[in-house]
C-alpha cells in the first residue's frame, strides 16, 4: 500500500517519494525472501513425486487439444476437447476414434514432453499442418 500511494504521489519524472518506493520493495523482497525460505524448509522439501500419477494426468489433460486446435483449427480442438472431458477420455483415445489421426501420429503430436518445448513443439505443428493444410 505505501508503495501505490507512493507511486501516486509523484509527479511524471520527478517522484519525490522514489526513497520510500525503494525502502519498501526492499522489505517486501526481504519478506518474500525469508517466506520462500521458510515454504521450502516446511513444506516442499520432503515432497516427492509420484511419476506414474504425473504421467497420468499430463496424458490426460485436456489442454493437449491445444495442438489438435493448432493443426486443424478452433473447431476441431474443441470438438476433441469437448468429447474427452464428456466422456472422460483421453484427448488421443478422441482423436483416435474420429479419425482424425493414426496412432503412430497421435504419439507424437499429442506427446506431453513435446508440448513444454515451444521448439519441439513448433515443429510438429509445422509438420502437421504441412501435411494436412488441405
Amino acid at each position: 500500500m505505501a508503495i501505490t500511494m507512493a507511486v501516486e504521489g509523484g509527479e511524471l519524472d520527478l517522484n519525490v517519494w522514489e526513497p520510500v518506493i525503494i525502502k519498501n520493495l526492499c522489505e517486501s523482497f526481504k519478506l518474500l525472501e525469508n517466506g520462500l525460505v521458510l515454504f521450502a524448509d516446511k513444506c516442499v522439501k520432503d515432497l516427492a513425486p509420484n511419476i506414474e500419477i504425473c504421467k497420468a494426468y499430463a496424458s490426460n489433460s485436456t489442454a493437449l487439444s491445444t495442438t489438435i486446435s493448432s493443426i486443424f483449427g478452433y473447431k476441431v480442438g474443441t470438438k476433441v476437447a469437448r468429447k474427452a472431458f464428456d466422456e472422460n477420455k483421453s484427448v488421443k483415445d478422441v482423436v483416435l476414434e474420429l479419425g482424425i489421426l493414426n496412432k503412430e501420429q497421435a504419439d507424437e503430436v499429442l506427446d506431453p514432453m513435446v508440448m513444454i518445448s515451444p521448439k519441439r513443439s513448433s515443429a510438429v505443428i509445422k509438420k502437421y499442418k504441412e501435411i494436412y493444410k488441405n
